[in-house]
């Protein structure tokens, strides 16, 4: 991973708009009653999930697939993921999908271009 990125990007004010504000409220009001402790476990329990993963290295993910993500997701913007990545790995990869300023919830933050993607991809899958 390049060292120069960075996972940050500007954090909106208030409720951003592709958030419900009930579930926003809800989930800032669990944290502040319980903490962050939920969260944080996701990211205790990611070197098991390495280890036990470790198995599958080198393998080919040989069905239909599609790649779409936002180009803000600094998870994507670390790695410099290119679609020539990922074909060597995913030989019947059917689509990749970059969308512009969208960071690391495309579903939420541009769902009408996630889901036109999706079911096209889907129905050219299906037809195979």
């Amino acid at each position: 991973m390049d060292p120069g990125k960075s996972l940050n990007r500007p954090s909106p004010i208030g409720v951003p708009p592709l958030a419900d504000r009930e579930d926003a409220e809800a989930a800032i009001a669990g944290f502040e009653r319980d903490g962050f402790h939920g969260p944080l476990n996701t990211y205790r329990a990611m070197q098991p999930y390495f280890d036990q993963a470790g198995a599958f290295a080198g393998a080919k993910i040989r069905q239909p697939a599609f790649f779409g993500f936002g180009t803000e997701d600094g998870m994507i913007r670390m790695r410099a993921l290119k679609e020539g990545d990922l074909t060597a790995i995913v030989p019947n990869l059917q689509g990749y999908l970059p969308i512009e300023g969208v960071g690391h919830w495309p579903r939420l933050e541009a769902p009408e271009i996630v889901n036109e993607a999706l079911v096209g991809f889907l129905g050219r899958a299906a037809a195979l």
